[in-house]
């Protein structure tokens, strides 16, 4: 439209209360014929992206690696969800066993030194409204407290399966129930940090699963390499907390092929990193802090 960039400061911190990233731009209607400034430092210009680089397309989704990676369940209410208590005087009959799952979050992953349910959910996501009027303790929950709003919500679908989650991601739940272990990460993180995850308990949206299980596996989604490309082609989340999206960060992943040596590395990495949250009681986030604090020289962590 005639402007020349001149100068840009992009993903800057609001000062205000709003808690966002903002992109400062400065152009000139014209031709600018005078340096080019990306956060201070001169470039030779700035591409779409508000970056000193050359235009570069986006990644496009590879087949091998979309049919791998998946969002988790989101169930659209909490009436699905139930504290320990509830989920234990529930189980006591065993005609709820089958419906009655852990449920873990963004929120867990990163937090948990080991991953021990904080809450429980009602899952329906495989069975019919015949099936789970077979477990009337739970429907009978479901009912009063998730059909309500559900039958407020515009989508036709929704509510007419008003018993099972709006989106169950039964393509998720079929891949890894077959396996004995899945890897996952919380979508919204500080940092993203892969781990091992039991396929038969119920993960929220805001976790990303992958069907894949090798320690090869562990150390390639863990690895400096994977982290640079999801912190490239993911988004951000409100005043810049990384965004980890399963179709720009994980379908777009050209996975080298796992050997016997990557096995060995991820192994290695997986039995130190569970020595050191167990040795001071903290999660993932928090051990991260401690291992990227350059002021912390402990032997565990450097």
């Amino acid at each position: 439209h005639g402007f020349s960039l001149c100068r840009t400061r992009p993903e800057v911190i609001w000062p205000g209360e709003a808690n966002v990233l903002v992109s400062v731009v400065i152009m000139k209607k014209g031709l600018w014929k005078g340096l080019i400034f990306v956060n201070d430092c001169t470039v030779e210009l700035i591409n779409s992206a508000l970056e000193g680089d050359m235009e570069e397309p986006p990644p496009k989704e590879l087949i091998a690696s979309k049919s791998k990676v998946f969002l988790g369940a989101k169930p659209d209410s909490l009436g699905f969800v139930l504290d320990p208590t509830e989920a234990f005087l529930l189980l006591e009959n065993l005609d709820n066993v089958k419906g009655v799952r852990p449920y873990f979050s963004c929120n867990d992953l990163n937090e948990l030194v080991e991953l021990i349910p904080r809450r429980f959910i009602i899952d329906f996501s495989n069975y019919t409204l015949e099936q789970a009027e077979l477990m009337p303790d739970l429907l009978s929950i479901v009912e009063h407290k998730v059909r309500p709003e559900r039958m407020l919500l515009k989508r036709e679908a929704y509510r007419k399966r008003w018993w099972q989650f709006t989106e169950p991601q039964l393509s998720l739940l079929r891949a890894i129930r077959k396996r004995s272990r899945a890897l996952a990460v919380g979508r919204v993180s500080k940092y993203f940090s892969f781990r091992y995850i039991d396929p038969h308990c119920v993960y929220s949206d805001k976790v990303v699963v992958y069907d894949r299980e090798s320690w090869g596996d562990f150390a390639i989604l863990n690895s400096a390499m994977h982290n640079q490309w999801s912190l490239k082609y993911g988004t951000t989340h409100g005043a810049g907390t990384p965004n980890y999206k399963p179709t720009d960060c994980g379908s777009t992943f050209p996975f080298p092929l796992v050997n016997e040596e990557l096995d060995g590395i991820g192994q290695q990495l997986h039995a130190k990193r569970e020595r050191v949250l167990h040795k001071f009681g903290e999660g993932l986030t928090a051990t991260y802090n401690r291992f990227h604090d350059p002021l912390n020289t402990a032997e565990d962590i450097a």
